[in-house]
């Protein structure tokens, strides 16, 4: 007798298991690319962007550091030119003093040397500063005589007056036409310096001067001296 037919049942694989492999290959690939999110490429831009932060950083105390070396430069420049100033004013003022010890070395040397009174009371130097801005025209008057010993002082007073021209020709000032300040007094043993202003006319060009001292007391003897009008000096 024959043997009866074998049957084999095979199963097609339904659609689940499709399904379940996409799944499954989308996890895959779901973890490859995490994995390749979280790689060495992504890991350095947090480096990059704390470095350009130092960066920043270093430049920002960069330019602090210039601004504050600017700024003590400029203060350096400053008291360069403060203190240059303050030289060139010093210079000045020691020009200033020399001339004033020029001045009164002058004036000493001709205290001491003779004078055409033969050791009388006389006149030393008069002498005229540029006018002030009122028109008044200041002097300076060195009266002297020679040392005595312990002479007793001598008193009395100067008289200037000023001859020269105007538009109506020549012209005589006595000291009353030349302000108050022409008759001065004086007191001294050896020496003094009188000071004080004139008053000449407008237009008049002085040309001589007249210098008359009269000493005070009985018997005292006046002295009268003529002089050129000298030319002005700075004041």
């Amino acid at each position: 007798m024959a043997a009866p037919p074998r049957w084999e049942v095979r199963r097609r694989p339904g659609p689940g298991r499709y399904v379940v492999g996409a799944l499954a290959a989308a996890a895959l690939a779901g973890a490859a690319l995490w994995i390749g999110c979280r790689g060495p490429g992504r890991a350095e831009a947090p480096g990059r962007e704390a470095a350009g932060k130092q960066v920043d950083a270093d430049e920002a105390a960069l330019r602090r550091e210039l601004e504050m070396r600017l700024a003590a430069a400029e203060r350096a420049a400053q008291v360069d030119r403060e203190a240059v100033a303050r030289a060139r004013e010093r210079i000045r003022a020691l020009q200033e003093e020399v001339a004033e010890l020029r001045e009164e070395l002058a004036f000493y040397r001709g205290v001491v040397a003779p004078g055409d009174e033969d050791g009388g009371l006389g006149v030393r130097s008069f002498r005229v500063l540029a006018p002030r801005a009122d028109g008044a025209r200041p002097y300076r008057l060195i009266l002297a005589r020679a040392p005595r010993g312990e002479a007793e002082a001598v008193v009395g007073e100067a008289r200037i007056g000023v001859s020269g021209r105007d538009g109506a020709g020549r012209r005589v000032l006595a000291p009353a036409a030349l302000g108050p300040e022409a008759t001065v007094r004086f007191r001294f043993r050896h020496f003094q310096e009188l000071r004080g202003t004139l008053r000449l006319p407008d237009g008049f060009v002085p040309e001589r001067v007249r210098i008359e001292l009269v000493p005070a007391g009985r018997g005292a003897e006046g002295v009268t001296k003529e002089l050129p009008w000298p030319a002005a000096e700075g004041g």
